[in-house]
């Protein structure tokens, strides 16, 4: 094997890994478990989250999961796109990879949406509404 072939190699071993390398986001505090260590109050929501109904907090969720659908639809319409520019990027150039779309502003919403739900879901938990 010739050098130019094993540096080939190493580059895209190094990208193939550079693609695997992030990191799921932190997990909430536990709240709900019979385990947990923290007990919900009123203190732990901000004044507009506090001050929902359950209703409103149900009409949130509903408005959260069909945006939160719209971002992933997003993604998903460019990942045939990416995944072909990327085949035919490690197999003939490279740089091709520069030319898929990584969807960070649709990934960035979908990271707030979970964030934004699960803020919901504690209140709804403390407000004891129905699920």
């Amino acid at each position: 094997m010739s050098t130019l072939n094993k540096f080939l190699l190493i580059i895209v071993f190094l990208l193939a890994l550079y693609g695997c390398a992030t990191s799921a986001p932190d997990l909430p505090p536990d709240y709900g478990s019979v385990h947990s260590k923290h007990r919900l109050s009123v203190d732990d929501f901000d004044p507009e989250t506090a001050n929902l109904t359950c209703e409103e907090i149900k009409q949130e969720l509903v408005e959260l999961n069909s945006e939160h659908v719209i971002q992933s639809q997003e993604i998903g319409d460019k990942r045939d796109s990416n995944q072909t520019i990327g085949f035919f990027g490690s197999l003939f150039f490279l740089p091709a990879y520069l030319a898929t779309d990584s969807s960070a502003q649709a990934n960035e919403k979908i990271t707030n949406l979970h964030f934004a739900k699960d803020k919901l879901y504690k209140a709804q938990v403390f407000k004891q509404c129905p699920p």
